[in-house]
């Protein structure tokens, strides 16, 4: 038998990426305000993010976890290697969903501050009914 690893078939395969404490300060401010309302200077930090983003507040009080991820630092990355897939191994991955874990048991130090630990999983699908990022809409 030929027990081989083959990783074209591995990257077909793959259906979640785990994300593990997520400290870029880009993806962990947008990702950790979905849906809030921040004020004084929670807001201007967001704001700055956001505009970094190509977001708006509004954007991130009402977006997806998956239309703002898209749009952060690690999000771009991700989808940056989704394409390398696509153009070398005829791998085609689209994020369908993403969702956040927190660990409020254990801290990172982000930007200065302690904070909880954030874990980001992508949901990955290869048909053509996937997910649009904020800008395709």
């Amino acid at each position: 038998t030929n027990d081989q690893w083959n990783g074209i078939d591995a990257l077909r395969g793959l259906c979640k990426v785990h994300l593990c404490d997520v400290v870029n300060w880009n993806t962990y401010c947008l990702m950790s305000m979905i849906g809030k309302t921040p004020d004084g200077i929670e807001k201007w930090m967001l704001e700055e993010e956001a505009k970094a983003s190509g977001l708006t507040l509004a954007d991130v009080k009402d977006g997806s976890a998956a239309e703002i991820f898209v749009r952060t630092a690690l999000g771009k990355l991700v989808i940056g290697v989704l394409r390398m897939w696509k153009e070398g191994h005829a791998v085609e991955h689209r994020v369908k969903d993403v969702s956040i874990e927190w660990n409020h048991e254990e801290q990172e130090l982000i930007q200065g501050d302690y904070r909880p630990v954030m874990d980001i999983y992508i949901k990955l699908e290869a048909s053509s009914q996937s997910f649009q990022p904020l800008s395709e809409l």
